[in-house]
């Protein structure tokens, strides 16, 4: 996932939140982890949306 998937991942989110939808990412495998902890995104998007 490049620059601009990670863009349109935080519109949708962001969206769908903005709709009082509750989102959830789960079943994170340990490198998509890794790069969502080195651009925390848990703290962009929320830790009720990603658990690290």
């Amino acid at each position: 996932m490049d620059s601009s998937g990670i863009g349109l991942l935080i519109s949708i989110i962001t969206n769908l939140k903005e709709n009082d939808r509750n989102p959830t990412i789960t079943n994170i495998s340990d490198d998509v982890k890794t790069v969502f902890t080195l651009l925390q995104l848990d703290e962009i998007l929320g830790k009720d949306v990603i658990s690290l």
